[in-house]
């Protein structure tokens, strides 16, 4: 982290994480215990990035007072024009580790409370758009089992895939205007937009390899 404070008109903070989480829980969501595992004859099969895994994180906040008229010999101009300040609160991060699963007739090997994975057959890209977050293709399933022989497991480690990450500015533009002499009495205006770049930030993706949207994602932040 840092702090910054430049010839009195820019304040700036900005805060950096860079984080591994690794666990053996199973589920998505990266908590649980081993009563859930999803392999009961490799303990190792659910060891991976944790589903809170988000690698880096940062966050930047700044207070700039904007220099423009604000020495103006001409009162009215420096008064009205002057002594504006603009401040943001932006954040950016990756996206959290998830794991995709098998799903259908074979979504648990025949094992109850088991939860199979597909397997990896290329390379793992990310289109990153809403019909396609990761490449679909790179999986495909497991050879399936027989009344007699029970199907094999899929090599798609868990915490494979990465979720979409998050680039969000909230800024506000503001002026207090003085009603006395004394600069006791204020009136502050405010302009303020949340998400100010009006990107649309993508949060679920449906990673189930046996859906119809398979890679797809499913649902957006507020």
């Amino acid at each position: 982290s840092a702090n910054s404070r430049i010839h009195n008109d820019l304040t700036m903070q900005l805060a950096y994480t860079w984080s591994r989480s690794m666990d053996p829980a199973s589920g998505n969501g990266g908590v649980g215990d081993l009563a859930g595992v999803s392999d009961p004859y490799n303990r190792n099969y659910d060891f991976g990035p944790s589903g809170l895994d988000r690698n880096q994180i940062l966050v930047v906040n700044f207070i700039y007072d904007l220099p423009f008229f604000k020495n103006s010999s001409n009162l009215f101009t420096k008064s009205a024009l002057g002594g504006w300040e603009i401040s943001a609160i932006g954040t950016m991060e990756s996206g959290l580790a998830t794991s995709v699963f098998l799903g259908g007739t074979y979504g648990n090997n025949g094992i109850p409370g088991a939860t199979n994975r597909p397997d990896v057959v290329g390379g793992l890209t990310y289109p990153g758009t809403v019909g396609e977050w990761f490449s679909t293709s790179t999986f495909v399933g497991p050879a399936p089992g027989t009344v007699f022989e029970p199907g094999t497991w899929g090599d798609a480690s868990k915490g494979l895939l990465r979720g979409p990450g998050r680039d969000v500015w909230d800024m506000s533009l503001f002026k207090r205007f003085a009603f006395s002499e004394s600069g006791q009495r204020n009136l502050e205006f405010r302009f303020e937009a949340f998400n100010t770049f009006n990107h649309t930030q993508f949060n679920g993706v449906d990673t189930t390899f046996t859906d119809g949207n398979f890679g797809q994602v499913t649902s957006t932040w507020d």
